[in-house]
């Protein structure tokens, strides 16, 4: 048997208030835990603070905190396995510093939470680390997030830049296994293809085709290129090939 370990440290600076409510949001749910019924959810619903409920408005009077248990991977088990506290940020009023640590954390319900709760603090980027003890083979992984007001996305490197120019527009074809798309002179290698940034490609109408439909590859950045593979299908591409 090995015992897995997910890892992550950081700090980030955020208004008092937003604290605050940083506060509130952990006590509540970890309060959930001990609720069994519609009943004492709104009960306990009704004693939240009116800035939590802002955050959160309850939608569903069976489930008045479904907005807050989004945020958690399992919505009947909304815990952190994260230790989270706040200390004044000296010489500057109004401004404390969030400190995120833990050997199991739940990284993209940390960051979800962050991003709901504590705006002012964005965007803010963060690393873990994946790991086993004993040591066990291929059970060795981690990586960052970059935390925004629009979106949390995961990085390969604190210096990647997730709006670079990587997306290509690939086609599956039965000679050559795949062809890309330039704007240029259409289908043919990839040395040839054009690149897309994410907006570029949100905007982008995909090329008509008689046959199979093309979709989005995503290219390895500079700092993911680590092995001899040529990089990962995004799920849009799985889905179009």
């Amino acid at each position: 048997m090995a015992d897995y370990f997910t890892t992550a440290a950081f700090t980030l600076v955020v208004d008092a208030e937003e604290a605050k409510l940083l506060d509130e949001v952990i006590e509540i749910a970890e309060q959930l835990g001990e609720v069994f019924s519609s009943a004492e959810a709104n009960a306990l619903y009704a004693g939240a603070s009116e800035r939590f409920q802002a955050h959160f408005p309850k939608s569903d009077p069976d489930r008045p905190f479904a907005a807050l248990l989004a945020i958690f991977e399992d919505p009947t088990f909304p815990s952190l396995d994260t230790l989270i506290w706040h200390v004044p940020v000296e010489g500057q009023p109004g401004k404390h510093t969030v400190h995120v640590e833990g050997e199991n954390v739940n990284v993209f319900a940390v960051a979800r939470l962050l991003q709901k709760v504590c705006p002012s603090g964005l965007p803010f980027r963060f690393g873990w680390a994946h790991t086993a003890l004993p040591m066990r083979v291929d059970a060795y992984g981690g990586g960052y997030l970059e935390v925004s007001a629009e979106r949390i996305v995961r990085l390969w490197s604190p210096g990647d830049n997730p709006d670079a120019s990587r997306l290509v527009i690939a086609l599956r074809d039965s000679a050559c296994g795949l062809l890309f798309w330039n704007n240029d002179t259409g289908f043919g290698s990839l040395k040839e293809a054009s690149v897309f940034s994410q907006g570029e490609a949100d905007a982008y109408r995909l090329p008509w085709t008689t046959g199979d439909k093309p979709g989005w590859l995503e290219l390895p950045g500079t700092r993911e290129i680590l092995s001899t593979t040529a990089g990962h299908i995004s799920p849009a591409l799985k889905t179009a090939l």
